[in-house]
């Protein structure tokens, strides 16, 4: 679940962040690519330890929340403000934009984290069939047995050999 919720916080953050430009170096880019690569990593992680299924439910669960974000802001923007409120100009700055830059990129998302899903799960799946677990179908040496908490109690227990 917090999976989830990480997965859709991301998605509508990276929306909201794309109205801002920044430097990265040489580089111009919106703020939102800062956050967007960390919702392909939940859904890694969804695939891998719940599978395709999971991820595909994820992946929907994500747009409807981004596009109700989308559009909740949208409704907000078209309402007047207050007479006494003057951040009018700045509200529709970030507001206003989101429904262009969510229609741009909602396409892009569904399309990406699909294929991105599919391919983690065919990974998985030819790696259970050649009996290569995980950590052969990443770059990272294999992990160590860490011992659990009552191996590391027990540990502590053993008597210590008496220095002579």
């Amino acid at each position: 679940m917090l999976m989830g919720i990480l997965f859709c916080v991301c998605l509508i953050s990276a929306n909201l962040l794309a109205t801002k430009q920044i430097m990265f170096g040489p580089f111009n880019i919106t703020a939102g690519i800062l956050v967007f690569p960390i919702s392909y990593i939940v859904n890694d992680c969804i695939v891998e330890v719940w599978g395709f299924n999971k991820a595909k439910f994820l992946i929907w669960t994500g747009f409807l929340m981004n596009f109700l974000f989308v559009f909740f802001g949208y409704v907000a923007d078209l309402i007047p403000g207050a007479p006494y409120w003057n951040n009018e100009e700045g509200f529709h700055n970030l507001f206003g934009l989101a429904p262009r830059v969510a229609a741009a990129s909602f396409l892009a998302f569904l399309s990406g984290s699909f294929l991105n899903a599919y391919v983690m799960s065919v990974m998985k799946v030819a790696g259970k069939a050649i009996e290569k677990p995980h950590w052969l179908r990443s770059p990272k040496e294999p992990p160590k047995k860490a011992p659990n908490a009552v191996e590391q109690v027990q540990g502590s227990q053993k008597p210590r050999p008496v220095p002579t």
